[in-house]
């Protein structure tokens, strides 16, 4: 047996067929407009590379991605967040917006 010539052919709609499922696809551009464009997304999670992949993907999506490794963080920086707005803490506590 010849392991390097093939002992059948191709018929030639087959080998249509083969070049084009090997053709590179097209490049995924998106939607025109991202779905979560200008949205705040905080996520939250102890494995970096979760936060990582998490973050591409979002930004990706048109969010402005914040991160936090626990739950501390996550509160800081919803703090943080609601100070740079100039809502100050007593008045985020009065609200429950914490």
């Amino acid at each position: 047996m010849n392991c390097v010539e093939p002992e059948f052919q191709i018929r030639a709609e087959d080998q249509q067929a083969l070049k084009l499922q090997t053709q590179p696809a097209p490049a995924d551009t998106g939607p025109a407009i991202p779905p979560m464009l200008n949205k705040r997304v905080l996520v939250v999670d102890d494995h970096k590379l979760n936060r990582m992949v998490a973050s591409e993907m979002l930004k990706k999506w048109g969010a402005q991605v914040h991160l936090a490794e626990n739950g501390k963080e996550a509160v800081q920086a919803c703090v943080t967040e609601r100070l740079r707005h100039g809502v100050d803490g007593p008045a985020n506590a009065r609200n429950g917006r914490l």
